[in-house]
């Protein structure tokens, strides 16, 4: 009997995360990355193709201030360092191709993202 394989079927996944605090600075990194999901379309697809695999690495560097009563943190962010190429497997189109069957087009997920912060408390 042929079978064909979840669309949640990820083999792998592993997510790691670290804060570090010196004096006024945080540190902060983190990495997820994610074994390809099964190309699934409603059909059993010979040999399985497998989509690539889903990697990024983010960092953020912040600095804490006190300027008279005023408190504040400003910062920058870097999302998806290395600009790795990966898919969103949730956000997708459905385009149709003829009557009785469609085409998904995957957008891309977050692209390299430097971000400016600022935050103020009274």
């Amino acid at each position: 009997m042929d079978y064909r394989l979840a669309p949640q079927d990820q083999r792998h996944e592993l997510k790691a995360a670290a804060i570090f605090n010196v004096k006024s600075f945080s540190f902060s990194g983190n990495y997820v990355f994610g074994s390809g999901f099964p190309l699934n379309n409603g059909t059993f697809l010979k040999p399985v193709y497998i989509e690539p695999d889903y990697n990024r690495i983010d960092v953020a560097v912040n600095y804490r201030f006190n300027i008279g009563r005023v408190a504040g943190e400003t910062g920058i962010s870097i999302l998806n360092l290395f600009n790795s190429k990966n898919i969103r497997y949730s956000n997708f189109e459905k385009v149709p191709s003829d009557q009785s069957t469609s085409v998904n087009i995957y957008s891309e997920a977050v692209p390299f993202s430097p971000r400016l912060s600022l935050r103020l408390f009274y």
